[in-house]
């Protein structure tokens, strides 16, 4: 809900380009039910999440949640081959590397024998074997307060 009302999609998209609509869609049931293992019950969630916008005939849909990477096989099933599904997980390497090759000056200071720490806020057993999932390996999840 947070990135639909900021329309900082919006507003970015339209420093970029004038000759284009663009349609939000809030979806606050899909992180909580990747969060608690309810990938086998979204697909009906998701079909009618974007139904409203397909409507629309749409050409391409900005995915504005980390989370929904692991929906693309889904989205993709039911929008169909005419939209351009647009994920941060597409664009955020590439566009570092790319910063990183500007400003060699920061690559420089970046070590190569760094470890990784995890801290949250706030996790369930179903998170914390989600982040096992995805790295392949147990994790030593911290939790702390802000």
């Amino acid at each position: 809900d947070y990135i639909i009302k900021s329309g900082v999609y919006g507003e970015e998209l339209r420093n970029r380009a004038h000759n284009f609509e663009i349609f939000t869609r809030s979806t606050p049931l899909l992180a909580p039910m990747i969060d608690n293992h309810g990938l086998k019950w979204v697909y009906p969630v998701l079909e009618d999440y974007l139904q409203p916008l397909l409507a629309q005939n749409i050409s391409s849909l900005i995915l504005g949640c980390t989370h929904y990477a692991c929906l693309i096989p889904m989205i993709r099933e039911i929008a169909g081959p005419g939209v351009d599904i647009v994920s941060q997980h597409d664009i955020i390497p590439a566009k570092l590397a790319d910063y990183l090759a500007r400003h060699p000056e920061i690559e420089g200071t970046l070590g190569r024998t760094g470890r990784v720490e995890f801290y949250v806020t706030d996790h369930t057993d179903s998170y914390l074997d989600s982040a096992k999932a995805l790295y392949n390996e147990e994790l030593d999840i911290k939790r702390m307060s802000l």
